[in-house]
């Protein structure tokens, strides 16, 4: 009975530090997932440079959306027809940009353009970065 006991009460403190340990784990993951990593900053500082009026936020916001969703989609696209990956997404990429900047000429100055492609560059790096393809 003695041994039992002793190795009830380990068993516990197994427990209790498998606890404690799972515990400060996901704490950890929680706050590095909750800071803005350095692609996001700069991001979110070029959508600043833009300063975009308010007739041009809502078309702005649409391109923008349409522009992740696409950029989004280019390694499923991609993966299911084969050959090198990390090529043929870095050019995928590179157009998905071109055309979102192209459309977006309809809707910013050429000045704010400037930024938006800047913008975009970062936004595909940080991408890139992420899915562990960059160089």
């Amino acid at each position: 009975m003695n041994i039992l006991q002793g190795y009830i009460r380990d068993s516990k403190q197994l427990i209790k530090i498998t606890f404690v340990a799972m515990s400060l784990i996901f704490s950890v993951v929680h706050t590095a997932q909750s800071q803005p990593d350095e692609y996001q900053q700069r991001v979110l500082l070029q959508i600043q440079k833009i300063e975009l009026t308010e007739d041009q936020t809502a078309s702005f916001r649409l391109n923008l959306q349409a522009f992740y969703k696409a950029r989004n989609g280019a390694t499923r696209r991609i993966s299911r027809s084969g050959g090198d990956l990390k090529v043929r997404i870095k050019r995928e990429l590179r157009k998905t940009a071109d055309k979102a900047v192209k459309k977006m000429s309809t809707v910013l100055t050429p000045e704010q353009l400037g930024n938006y492609s800047e913008l975009v560059k970062i936004a595909n790096d940080q991408y890139l970065a992420k899915s562990g393809l960059l160089d």
